[in-house]
């Protein structure tokens, strides 16, 4: 359950910040900020509303279950879902505004049309600033992999090596040391979303 805890103290974070604006729900869905509050990358948006669980709104991958996931196919079916499940409409959004394309963030006001939509991507960036003890735990472990990557690159290096066959050579060395060129993260083995 340590996972849970960590998310749910990440979106405290944001949570408490939402409170000093006066801001009643996020709409995340870049994967930067996905991972930081779902532990996750997937294609769709994470509802989190200042009290209450979020709501994870999945396109893709669609074998993720749980009570506070919904299968979507288009973001303008998340009011509805909302109603359903009982979930007031937010009197003001917070969108990615600096991250977002400003086609898609016009996309999602519009989704949002009777909630003021304000940009939250500064107010994010400030919660995701101060690191949990699990998050320095994983800088730490990423440190070590790469000091010992790194400590091995003259052994792979050979005259008349072109600049792509060297970069292939050291791709391969962080590679082994478990770097997948891709965000970690934080996976649950469900898909539950909880805080």
């Amino acid at each position: 359950m340590q996972i849970h805890s960590e998310l749910k103290e990440r979106r405290d974070k944001i949570r408490n910040l939402m409170v000093q604006k006066n801001i009643d729900a996020a709409l995340i869905t870049c994967n930067v900020n996905m991972i930081y509050t779902c532990g996750r990358v997937i294609s769709g948006y994470f509802y989190l509303p200042v009290r209450g669980n979020g709501i994870l709104f999945v396109k893709r991958p669609n074998n993720i279950t749980g009570e506070q996931v919904v299968a979507i196919r288009k973001p303008e079916q998340i009011p509805a879902i909302l109603q359903e499940r009982g979930v007031a409409m937010p009197g003001t959004l917070m969108l990615e505004g600096d991250e977002l394309p400003y086609t898609e963030y016009c996309r999602l006001a519009k989704v949002f049309e009777s909630s003021t939509c304000v940009n939250g991507t500064p107010l994010i960036r400030t919660a995701r600033a101060i690191k949990t003890p699990i998050e320095i735990r994983m800088f730490e472990k990423a440190a070590a992999a790469h000091i010992r990557a790194y400590s091995q690159i003259p052994s792979v290096y050979r005259d008349g090596m072109t600049d792509l066959e060297f970069s292939i050579e050291i791709e391969r060395l962080m590679r082994l040391e478990g770097c997948l060129g891709i965000f970690p993260g934080i996976r649950t083995e469900h898909g539950d979303i909880h805080g």
